[in-house]
């Protein structure tokens, strides 16, 4: 029996020892460098799970956690954390919030299929490079990976799906001017890249 109570003792001074989240981010706040990794080491393997569990997607979750945690050093410095909440649930905010903005921006992109890379390469752009049909298919495709998101999905929605400055500005929550505007930049974007 006396065995028992010295482990549990001894068990007991040694979860004593450990600083709980709110002691690492004071310290961390008084320049102490090994507070964050502490705590980073801590929470990250939860909050890699947590991530997973939300995007269904356990291969995106090390980026996502990544940077998850360089908004949170950076809230830390600012001084946006207030420590009525527990640490952990600071992290998933973030974290949710991470995931609803790749969320966002994968619904606005729209994947090119390959058949209309190929009308527009014959139709739009040989002209203007000299390139035979076949190279210009390459090279566009290759310059459209390298144009922005935004870019990229109003390049295919006007020349690959046809559809109206109008419904595109709609889609992307832009005026229709700005839609056009877009549309210009992008194609000189991508003139500039094919030229290459």
């Amino acid at each position: 029996m006396k065995k028992h109570i010295k482990k549990l003792s001894a068990l007991l001074k040694k979860k004593a020892d450990i600083p709980s989240d709110a002691e690492l981010i004071a310290a961390f706040r008084n320049g102490d460098k090994k507070a964050f990794p502490a705590l980073s080491k801590r929470w990250s393997q939860k909050l890699i799970d947590f991530i997973s569990y939300r995007l269904g997607d356990r291969s995106r979750a090390a980026d996502v956690s990544q940077e998850t945690w360089m908004e949170a050093l950076l809230k830390l410095k600012a001084g946006h954390y207030h420590e009525e909440g527990k640490f952990f649930q600071f992290l998933c905010g973030i974290a949710v919030n991470k995931i609803k903005h790749l969320r966002t921006e994968e619904g606005h992109y729209v994947h090119p299929p390959s058949e209309t890379l190929e009308d527009i390469a014959g139709n739009v752009l040989v002209e203007e490079t000299g390139m035979d049909r076949k190279m210009l298919f390459k090279v566009l495709k290759v310059a459209l990976r390298k144009l922005g998101c935004r870019e990229r999905t109003i390049i295919v929605l006007h020349y690959f799906r046809g559809r109206s400055f109008e419904e595109i500005a709609t889609r992307l929550g832009i005026s229709i001017a700005g839609a056009r505007s877009l549309c210009s930049k992008a194609l000189r974007q991508l003139r500039m890249y094919v030229a290459l």
